[in-house]
């Protein structure tokens, strides 16, 4: 038994799901399938809809619908870019997952083998203040009690056992400390 358009599961009711959106209604009980309402997630694939037991499931049934990428041309244009964007991120994801990953390994592999500053390095630079004064200028100077400062950093594109990476410390470095 149908209620609000929407059939039991295994009827051989070809009625298409929300039957008061789309306006062939009587040619679709007289020829079998279902009329053409492309604005609808349950008419994009042909032959005869069987609908869930429940409206809950309705939202399943309108994602197996629409994770058949053969139809995308049947698809709304919303519809298509949601799921596009959803692969998107998804697939980038995974790229960083990967990058990461073996970043790490290579890291581990030349901390096995260790050179001189590779995989870890330690610099010196020295410690700049900015002080600002009268006028809107700035004057440098270096610390006397300290004049230089040790960075430890790891030759890696993402930080490793709490190594920051090299290509983002020794910018760091260079720059005054603001007073």
């Amino acid at each position: 038994m149908a209620r609000n358009g929407i059939g039991v599961r295994g009827s051989r009711n070809t009625r298409p799901l929300f039957q008061d959106k789309c306006g062939e209604l009587e040619s679709a009980k007289t020829s079998g399938n279902p009329p053409e309402c492309p604005d609808h997630p349950a008419l994009w694939r042909k032959g005869p809809v069987r609908s869930p037991l429940s409206v809950g499931h309705e939202s399943l049934a309108r994602i197996t619908i629409a994770i058949n990428s053969s139809r995308l041309h049947l698809m709304p244009e919303k519809t298509r870019l949601r799921l596009f964007a959803k692969r998107l991120l998804i697939s980038l994801a995974f790229c960083l997952i990967g990058a990461y990953a073996c970043d790490f390994v290579i890291f581990r592999i030349r901390m096995i083998h260790p050179q001189p500053s590779s995989p870890v390095e330690t610099f010196t630079a020295p410690r700049l203040y900015a002080i600002g004064v009268k006028g809107g200028k700035v004057d440098y100077e270096l610390d006397e009690q300290n004049p230089e400062q040790s960075w430890t950093c790891a030759h890696s594109l993402f930080p490793h056992p709490g190594y920051s990476p090299c290509w983002y410390i020794k910018p760091k470095s260079r720059q005054p400390i603001p007073m």
